[in-house]
């Protein structure tokens, strides 16, 4: 394949992994599935936040969670592009999560990486993954198919180029976004104590919505 079809399958997956619109604040962050920072965040932070919000088709929340962490991705004229990690099975998990998020819908997917993330903080490893996709009857063949083919190295560069678009630029990991913005404040807030800090951030800004009730007590 020559540089300029890799190109546009990239740029095209990125156009179609865009998330909907919909709630009026948006959380986006980059993350690495191995990264123990990360997955403190997903799991102690993010996920117990949506829940009090009712999931991740509430009014209030939306997510992107991008999985690329500081992989690489190299290619050259008439070869098959290459996510390069420092440590390989960074690399085996990050595509294992961009494959999910760009083959199945956002609940399920969302599920799965949450379940994926607890896997592998317990080093339950592809074995773990597998059981998580069993358990909320997701094919995880398609997600395996995907992580050794073409499929999922496209995917994952495409998180890539939004990783690599950023200003300022991602200095760690994980890397939360407000609306597409990056604040210091507001991402040391997110890791503390996220539903908190999403009901400060509510309540500072005017919306024709009330705060949900899961903010009460909070601000």
């Amino acid at each position: 394949m020559k540089l300029s079809g890799i190109y546009g399958i990239v740029f095209a997956f990125v156009a179609i992994i865009e998330p909907g619109d919909g709630a009026y604040t948006k959380l986006t962050v980059f993350y690495e599935p191995n990264c123990q920072r990360c997955q403190d965040l997903l799991l102690n932070q993010v996920k117990p936040a949506l829940e009090a919000l009712g999931g991740v088709y509430n009014s209030h929340l939306e997510i992107d969670l991008i999985p690329y962490g500081s992989a690489t991705t190299e290619w050259k004229e008439g070869e098959r592009l290459k996510n390069v990690c420092i440590i390989s099975k960074d690399c085996h998990a990050t595509k294992g999560h961009a494959c999910a998020k760009g083959n199945f819908p956002l609940k399920l997917t969302t599920e799965y990486r949450f379940c994926s993330l607890e896997s592998l903080s317990l080093k339950k490893g592809s074995a773990g993954c597998e059981a998580c996709a069993k358990n909320i009857g997701m094919d995880f063949e398609i997600i395996r198919n995907c992580v050794l083919s073409w499929e999922g190295d496209v995917l994952m560069a495409a998180n890539g180029i939004k990783k690599n678009g950023l200003s300022p630029k991602a200095t760690e990991h994980p890397w939360i976004l407000v609306n597409d913005e990056y604040k210091k404040d507001a991402a040391d807030g997110l890791k503390a104590n996220a539903l908190a800090t999403l009901c400060k951030i509510w309540k500072g800004e005017k919306h024709d919505h009330d705060l949900p009730k899961a903010c009460d007590g909070k601000v």
